[in-house]
């Protein structure tokens, strides 16, 4: 049985952020294709990035998308398959950030 401790009156109950509301949200993310050819690998899969609702910012080592979670998530998606499309070992950190 997984009994959790009673909520005392001076301890609040953990915080949840709800990521979506009126917080920022963003992620910088970069891609690194294991090929020869990484720069066309790197450009094709940010082509096509800009939407509306989507802050996107560019520069030489990665890409920071900001928005609404739901967006950034899916714009990552989508440039993730974009790149590993061809088959090659790619790898892509991202670093979120919300508040």
């Amino acid at each position: 049985m997984n009994a959790q401790p009673p909520q005392s009156a001076t301890s609040p109950a953990p915080a949840t952020p709800s990521c979506g509301g009126t917080g920022f949200f963003g992620a910088r993310f970069s891609l690194y294709p294991m090929t020869d050819r990484f720069v066309p690998v790197i450009l094709d899969a940010i082509q096509g990035l800009r939407q509306p609702g989507l802050v996107v910012e560019s520069d030489d080592v990665s890409t920071f998308l900001g928005g609404h979670p739901e967006t950034v998530f899916g714009a990552l998606r989508r440039t993730f398959a974009r790149a590993a499309a061809g088959g090659e070992h790619v790898v892509m950190p991202v670093l979120f950030s919300y508040g």
